[in-house]
């Protein structure tokens, strides 16, 4: 079957409604969609979150695959309401194929969940379908 190509990405939201309701970490969109792109190409996109907690909010740790860079603000502290900026960039070149793939991303928070007594981890995910160059 064909693959439908897409003109420009496409933010999917079919999860936003749950992760727009997050008492500490609010990320626009959650998900990402590259569309299609070249064997070489390193599409690149920043998330944006808000600090939707009543407390300071500080990123420990950004983490994907071997192809995934990330630039996150890495031990800033966000005051509640304040927005920041988490950059990737997609290198095609390390993927392990063509086709579909389907990325996460962890976001590691320097907070605990009360409930749980667990570091809070978020995610972001993106979709890219890599063809021939």
């Amino acid at each position: 079957t064909a693959q439908k190509k897409m003109d420009s990405p496409v933010v999917l939201e079919s999860i936003a409604d749950k992760i727009n309701n997050d008492p500490v970490f609010h990320l626009e969109p959650p998900h990402y969609d590259f569309g299609t792109i070249k064997l070489g190409d390193m599409p690149s996109y920043t998330y944006v979150f808000t600090n939707t907690s009543s407390e300071d909010l500080v990123i420990e740790l950004g983490s994907g695959c071997h192809c995934t860079e990330i630039d996150e603000p890495e031990g800033k502290v966000f005051k509640p309401g304040e927005k920041g900026e988490i950059k990737i960039v997609d290198d095609s070149t390390k993927e392990t194929g063509l086709g579909e793939h389907n990325k996460t991303i962890d976001i590691l928070l320097a907070r605990e969940d009360p409930k749980t007594g667990y570091q809070i981890i978020k995610e972001a995910k993106f979709r890219v379908v890599i063809e021939e160059s």
